[in-house]
């Protein structure tokens, strides 16, 4: 075998599998980021996550996802106003907008900024999942566990 092939080789088998798709969440709770986290990577999610807008922008950069969690309220700058910005650089890119200030009023204002669909929190685990599965690559085969090493 070249050495080619087994550089692929082995990328491919260290290369985390995001064939269920990718979420970034961006929220300022660390509780919050954590039990999404697990959460989605429970249901075979790859998942990173970001404690503020200007992280979560970053993390943009350096990658594509397939799907965001974004917070309303965050500390430095207003998830409307990120997503915003997130839908200049990647209009495709599906957003979820999830908060605790769960007023119509802000519901039309996400959607009108281009939000997939507005979660409050606290939020319902099956239908979070379901939204996130139609918003990315689709649910996760069989809804399989993660694997034990």
């Amino acid at each position: 075998m070249s050495e080619a092939a087994v550089i692929a080789r082995r990328n491919l088998i260290e290369m985390p599998s995001s064939a269920t798709g990718s979420i970034l969440i961006i929220d300022d709770e660390a509780g919050i980021r954590e039990s999404l986290q697990t959460l989605l990577e429970l249901e075979g999610y790859d998942v990173e996550t970001a404690a503020n807008g200007e992280q979560g922008i970053a993390r943009l950069g350096e990658r594509s996802f397939d799907l965001v969690l974004l917070d309303l309220a965050l500390p430095d700058r207003n998830g409307i106003d990120l997503l915003a910005e997130i839908r200049a650089h990647a209009p495709q890119l599906s957003v979820i907008m999830i908060t605790a200030y769960g007023t119509v009023e802000n519901a039309v204002k996400a959607m009108q900024a281009g939000a997939a669909n507005f979660v409050q929190k606290p939020w319902d685990n099956e239908k979070l999942l379901a939204d996130g599965c139609a918003r990315g690559r689709g649910p996760p085969p069989g809804r399989r566990r993660k694997r034990a090493a």
